[in-house]
């Protein structure tokens, strides 16, 4: 049964006027198993959206709408209006593996790949593949630009790309919007995928939930374009009613030209099988010296911290050699509070967080701001 792949809430910020509870109410109240959430370029909602859809359900497919400038390097921090564009390219969840790879393409676009959009590129996504379906997206995709552009060729060496990239997991996506020569593009793209043998998937790419909320959507979008509603602009992207949450007996009469488009969709939904677990902590994996277990390395690291630090103790709180025992006592208290937790590992990171703080002249200790930061620097580089 058809479910829609390619929807944005209202974490696509100014782009998608759908509140996650409305997207799965709608999903619900049209019979729909299962809703995506592919929000431009972010996994904000990705908790919310799982959580709220398992609750009523749905079937939640999480998944992102990321950016690739069309010179291909992320790195590259310049965009030439009518020469560079931003390729759209839709990634849906598999299983683990494949979440951690889209967290890891979100997170790069972001601290790399930042330029008026959070971006990556081919290399990125030849490395962080692994897990995840890849759908080509509509008009911003980089096959849909050539067509518009009457370059039939190079949209066929998109696909090959594209396709090489995701074996076995890539789809063309079909949409029709009510743009001018959507549908005629659909014949082509359907040409070019029984060409290059790649399976077909049709979407609505879903920005708002009835054809009355267009109105209401472009007001949003202005408010992101920094212009006013009445004024021109040269996107033809959201100039129709169209892109709202369609029932499924509406979608399969659009696409009854090509069933397939309609058919794959469930078998997508059953390949996106990954689940949050709750209840349980993700800390990074700590590597200890000669494979000690946590809990000791944790031990033998604290109790040499306060053999280090013991003469400043008894300095600055006047205390004596004698008080060394209540010190240790207290120690082992806390030690053992820390490994029943399970935070051994947290702690030991702490600590080495510290040292390298230290090393890089960067103060660390209550209210210094630099301090938090320079935490999720060094996560990131321990994690990387």
């Amino acid at each position: 049964m058809f479910s829609h792949l390619h929807l944005h809430t209202e974490f696509s910020l100014l782009n998608g006027a759908i509140r996650i509870s409305q997207a799965i109410a709608k999903a619900k109240e049209l019979g729909m198993p299962a809703v995506a959430m592919t929000d431009y370029g972010n996994l904000f909602g990705a908790v919310e959206f799982f959580s709220t859809a398992k609750k009523e359900g749905i079937r939640p497919v999480i998944g992102a709408e990321l950016f690739l400038p069309s010179y291909d390097d992320h790195t590259v921090k310049t965009y030439k209006r009518s020469q560079d564009f931003y390729w759209q390219v839709v990634l849906l969840v598999k299983n683990k593996k494949g979440y951690q790879n889209l967290c890891k393409l979100v997170t790069q676009s972001y601290l790399e790949g930042f330029y008026y959009k959070p971006r990556i590129d081919t290399k990125l996504l030849a490395e962080h593949s692994e897990g995840l379906i890849a759908l080509s997206s509509g008009f911003n995709s980089e096959i849909n630009h050539h067509l518009f552009h009457e370059k039939r060729d190079l949209a066929v060496e998109a696909a090959k790309k594209y396709a090489s990239l995701f074996p076995g997991e890539y789809y063309i996506e079909l949409q029709d919007n009510g743009l001018d020569n959507q549908r005629a593009i659909n014949g082509e793209l359907v040409s070019i995928a029984n060409e290059v043998g790649l399976p077909l998937v049709a979407s609505n790419n879903v920005h708002y939930i009835n054809p009355d909320d267009a109105a209401a959507f472009e007001v949003l979008r202005s408010v992101q374009l920094s212009r006013t509603v009445a004024a021109p602009y040269d996107q033809m992207k959201f100039s129709t009613n169209g892109y709202y949450f369609k029932s499924a007996e509406e979608m399969e009469r659009t696409f009854d030209f090509c069933p397939e488009a309609i058919s794959n969709i469930p078998d997508i939904v059953e390949k996106c099988e990954y689940e949050f677990t709750f209840g349980k902590y993700h800390l990074p994996k700590y590597e200890t010296p000669q494979n000690k277990s946590l809990d000791d390395y944790l031990e033998e690291v604290t109790f040499a911290g306060l053999a280090e630090q013991w003469e400043s103790i008894k300095e600055a709180s006047h205390v004596t050699d004698d008080d060394l025992e209540k010190y240790h006592e207290r120690l082992r208290l806390e030690i053992d509070v820390i490994n029943k937790m399970g935070f051994a590992g947290y702690f030991l990171i702490v600590s080495d967080f510290i040292k390298w703080a230290k090393e890089h002249g960067i103060p660390v200790g209550p209210g210094r701001g630099s301090g938090a930061g320079s935490l999720v620097a060094y996560s990131l580089k321990i994690t990387a």
